[in-house]
């Protein structure tokens, strides 16, 4: 891990600049005391929720949520809060200028009273517009991919009965030849052939039944 004291000349072209890490950070950032009030908000959020710097200050978190996730909020994560001093990654929606979208909130709290305004509670929202996009497609094909493959399984399924039909409908013409043969045959010169045929014409009436069977599953 690399630190930067203070007069380090070490790496200096690569000394961080935390205010523009904070303000243009890949998720949004800000801080709440205990009664909800917003401290400090960096721009990444106010970009999304299309809020002027000004007037974030006058604003509680549970304005920024809606109606939903306000009454979420107040029963289920700010209790934790209170017991555990900080929750992980809780499904929220928040409002925009633009429409409300989903994000996932994590937080942690500083102080000993959760309902004091002397506690802060410091809080990374991560905006899932874009995972919510690529999770729907991912839902999509997956569909698709289902819908096919039961319309292969329908297919094999047609192609075996028809085949079945078609090969049974001469396999019945045979075994009713033999059965005239065996009715004819008085001498007994021919019974050994007659039973093999008649053998033959029921292994494949045997494996004709097999594979329908194995294609309707």
């Amino acid at each position: 891990m690399i630190s930067f004291a203070e007069g380090d000349e070490t790496f200096p072209e690569f000394a961080p600049d935390f205010i523009s890490l904070y303000q243009h950070a890949a998720c949004g950032l800000l801080s709440f005391d205990g009664r909800g009030k917003i401290r400090s908000m960096n721009q990444t959020l106010q970009n999304w929720i299309g809020l002027e710097h000004s007037g974030s200050t006058d604003l509680s978190f549970s304005d920024l949520l809606e109606k939903g996730s306000q009454l979420y909020f107040q029963l289920f994560v700010h209790p934790l809060l209170r017991m555990h001093k900080e929750v992980r990654e809780i499904s929220l929606r928040m409002n925009s200028s633009s429409g409300s979208f989903q994000c996932l909130f994590s937080a942690t709290a500083v102080g000993d009273d959760l309902e004091s305004s002397d506690l802060l509670v410091h809080a990374a929202i991560f905006k899932l517009v874009d995972r919510k996009k690529f999770e729907d497609e991912l839902r999509l094909r997956k569909e698709k991919a289902e819908l096919e493959t039961e319309e292969k399984i329908q297919t094999l399924k047609k192609v075996a009965s028809d085949q079945s039909h078609l090969v049974r409908a001469p396999l019945a013409n045979i075994l009713g030849l033999i059965a005239l043969l065996e009715q004819t045959n008085t001498d007994g010169t021919s019974t050994e052939l007659l039973a093999m045929l008649k053998e033959s014409a029921r292994q494949l009436d045997s494996v004709i039944k097999n594979i329908v069977t194995t294609a309707n599953g």
